[in-house]
């Protein structure tokens, strides 16, 4: 007989069970997994792909698995995808009208010349500009013991060209700088770089690997030569991702090398293509630079497929472009040959821009059959804790299922003992596609009473389908309603037993009413308040602004809709007013002083010791202002006073003209030109010009949509005072002066330094090196210009 005071306390009412969340990636990858792993893009445990069509890293395409273009693929920022046709030397781009890829008539063949290629193959496009890696070499190898062999080597030209995206305008060509080759072997000198493949990083740096040498060649975005990372073997296929970081092909070997731009780290990692056959206790040597496992210590695309932004259309293992989504004409060959077990999929291109039949192939074999995952020891600290339920939260599609065994005890036991148990399927429950609902599915736990439980779930599939899981939830100990029913009902252990189960039907039923009613402060809050909208119903948010006076525009997406409703309270007082009306623009155009000034964004002063008399400093205010937004015209204003003023910048004669105001009798009058205004009076013109009237500036991005467009107009319409007339001006990157920059608002006028004098002023403020007075043979630099401090010059004193 265990004594009561051993017993844990008995949950009552409002009390319920307690929960472990085992949620995400990091979580479920803490226990075994077998013929399972975690998709980056969704971080759900799905079934392993079948080896058949598994993606490697290696892909001679040089997508990296795809998730990346191919190499001889670049998309502009228009959305325009460009390809180099490398067995006609021309360049197309993709007609989704026409669904097929039209030439562009910009290149002028084979040879050295102007516009002439040799066996190009990269491209790739940064800031408007279109690049090209041109090997220069016969397609065909060229042996170094033929007679001509090394005439025809120095008649090749290895280069990069670099085009005008918009008018195809020829820029020039990027080589390396003889010194890029000191210390080459002799024979390389004849042939001093092979432009394979070209990238670009965050900072606009250009990279193009040169197999040639081994090494990866980094030059500005000008064109200047900045160095090189050597010594990485016959690179080919080059990518970096979104932390700057290139990722090497290594030809004819199934590795990656990984290179840190920052810090010129160069680590490596094994490609998945070496799987079969090798060791499962070899120690990986990626030096943990990615986070996730990968099976056998080998590393799959999936694993980092997260490090890359995802590309608009799939990519086959041959290359192949899928652009399907993107046509609106019929298939290019509808005549091929169809059955309706081989269906046909439109809009597929090989790498050279030429549309090819490829079968959907609906049998097709996708995933494995069969995996499992074993979650690690879950601890309730209870002694025999009575477990009550497994949340699964997740989708299982038709063809798919899931087994879930649980496992209890009362001490900590070994992974292999662990596994050894679950062989044995004491306690199994099966969980079908109609099981789940709103993406949930709760299995109720069998196992008897312990401290630990162990949860075993096993994935299966048809070839085609696979479960996937994104988090797990146990409640525990398990509270049932046989407390209020008589004790005979739970006298005898199994019939307690089939009790609690049998309540736990009404059980749930009830608990849901109850955690609504627990959780019913997120419904008044706007940031947690639910937002689903239903056919004829106002959403829940749009009803909680209505207590408030808030009509949400349609146009606002959710976050911005939250985030306002959170202010409103704040903006009230300031309604109708310059100051609140700007404050509102921040929310919706998301320049929010307050979210946007970061801690570090202070200014640098010098580190002094205060006297410790010394009251606290107060905190110094974000270095970073806000721009304006509104201008008032009435601040346009440059009266001229009799005696006070003189005409300058700030003060103007003015005349008739300041309204253009049509008068009858005068000479002044002309149809077309000046305007019939019935309002107010001619003497007061030069009040009213500019009397209720501002212009809101805001970037030129808010005006390529259309439902940013209107949101905007809708919020200026509803929050402008009445009498007041605006006028909206999309800001672009441009210095238009008197229609989008107004000198003493948001622009000024200066003078460029004429240089610096030793001893006299420092580099840095208002001073700049000059070139030299002689003009072309002295000598000179220019910071910014010719030189970059850092980069190719260094200030020596």
């Amino acid at each position: 007989m265990i004594p009561a005071a051993l017993l844990p306390p008995v949950q009552q009412p409002p009390h319920d069970p307690r929960t472990l969340i085992l949620t995400g990636a990091e979580s479920l990858s803490s226990g075994t997994l077998n013929d399972l792993h975690i998709d980056p893009r969704t971080n759900r445990v799905v079934l392993d792909q079948a080896l058949s069509i598994r993606r490697i890293l290696t892909e001679l395409s040089g997508t990296f698995g795809g998730i990346v273009l191919p190499t001889n693929v670049a998309i502009s920022a228009d959305g325009g995808i460009y390809l180099l046709d490398r067995s006609t030397l021309t360049l197309r781009r993709f007609d989704p009208c026409e669904c097929r890829f039209q030439p562009i008539p910009c290149l002028g063949g084979e040879g050295n010349g102007a516009r002439q290629l040799r066996n190009p193959f990269g491209i790739g496009i940064f800031a408007g500009k279109l690049f090209i890696c041109d090997t220069g070499i016969e397609s065909k190898p060229t042996s170094c013991n033929e007679p001509h062999a090394p005439e025809r080597i120095r008649q090749e030209n290895p280069r990069v060209m670099v085009l005008s995206l918009n008018s195809f305008v020829l820029e020039g060509y990027w080589n390396p700088p003889p010194s890029a080759y000191e210390g080459a072997e002799p024979k390389l000198l004849m042939r001093p770089w092979q432009p394979v493949d070209i990238d670009f990083d965050g900072q606009g740096r250009v990279y193009v690997s040169d197999p040639a040498n081994g090494c990866i060649h980094q030059f500005n975005p000008r064109g200047v030569w900045l160095g090189r990372f050597a010594d990485l073997g016959s690179v080919t296929h080059i990518a970096i991702d979104c932390h700057d970081r290139i990722y090497a092909s290594i030809g004819g070997k199934p590795l990656i090398k990984v290179v840190d731009i920052a810090t010129e780290m160069v680590q490596e990692i094994e490609s998945g293509e070496a799987l079969q056959g090798e060791d499962s206790q070899e120690e990986s040597n990626n030096g943990g630079l990615f986070e996730g496992g990968s099976e056998n210590n080998r590393m799959w695309p999936e694993n980092l497929a997260g490090y890359f932004p995802c590309l608009p259309f799939p990519i086959d293992r041959e290359g192949r472009l899928h652009l399907g989504r993107f046509c609106t004409a019929p298939h290019p060959n509808p005549s091929s040959c169809q059955t309706d077990r081989d269906e046909m999929e439109p809009g597929v291109f090989d790498l050279n821009g030429n549309p090819v039949s490829v079968s959907k192939n609906s049998g097709r074999v996708l995933f494995v059959n069969n995996g499992s995952l074993i979650t690690r020891a879950l601890d309730s600290e209870l002694y025999r804790c009575v477990w009550h339920r497994v949340l699964l939260f997740g989708d299982i599609p038709q063809g798919a299922s899931l087994e879930v065994e649980t496992f209890t005890s009362e001490v900590e036991l070994p992974d292999a003992e662990v596994q050894t148990t679950f062989l044995q399927r004491q306690v199994t429950t099966s969980v079908m596609p109609h099981d789940v609902r709103n993406g949930m599915a709760d299995v109720l736990v069998r196992s008897p009473a312990g401290r630990y439980l162990w949860i075993k779930l096993n994935f299966q599939g048809n070839g085609q389908a696979t479960p996937s899981l994104s988090d797990i939830e146990v409640e525990f100990p398990r509270i049932s309603l046989r407390r209020y029913l008589p004790a005979v009902f739970g006298e005898e252990p199994i019939s307690a037993d089939f009790t609690d189960r049998f309540l736990g039907i009404v059980d749930t039923t009830i608990r849901s009413v109850e955690t609504t009613l627990d959780n019913l402060a997120r419904y008044f809050d706007p940031m947690s308040a639910p937002s689903e909208r239903r056919a004829g119903r106002m959403d829940f948010l749009s009803w909680l602004a209505s207590w408030v006076g808030i009509s949400f525009d349609k146009q606002w997406p959710e976050d911005k809709r939250r985030w306002f409703l959170k202010q409103a309270g704040k903006l009230f007082s300031q309604r109708g007013t310059v100051e609140g009306l700007r404050k509102q623009l921040f929310i919706y155009l998301g320049i929010e002083p307050e979210r946007l000034c970061c801690v570090n964004d202070r200014p640098k002063k010098a580190c002094t010791l205060p006297p410790r008399n010394c009251r606290p400093t107060e905190q110094q205010p974000c270095s970073w202002q806000p721009p304006l937004l509104i201008l008032e015209h009435f601040r346009l204003r440059r009266w001229l006073f009799l005696g006070q003023g003189r005409l300058h910048d700030r003060a103007v004669l003015w005349g008739r003209k300041i309204v253009n105001r049509t008068q009858l009798g005068n000479q002044h009058a002309q149809v077309g030109e000046t305007q019939l205004i019935m309002r107010q009076d001619p003497l007061r013109d030069p009040f009213y010009v500019h009397a209720h009237q501002f212009t809101v500036f805001v970037p030129a991005k808010w005006k390529r949509s259309d439902s940013a467009r209107k949101g905007l107009e809708n919020l200026l319409k509803s929050e402008t005072p009445a009498h007041t007339k605006y006028t909206v001006t999309y800001v672009e990157p441009h210095f238009r002066l008197g229609v989008q920059s107004m000198v003493g608002f948001d622009t000024a006028i200066g003078r460029y330094p004429q240089g610096v004098v030793l001893d006299d002023a420092r580099l840095g403020e208002g001073t700049v090196l000059t070139a030299s007075p002689l003009g072309g043979g002295g000598m000179g630099m220019r910071v910014g210009k010719d030189v970059r401090i850092g980069a190719t010059t260094q200030l020596r004193s």
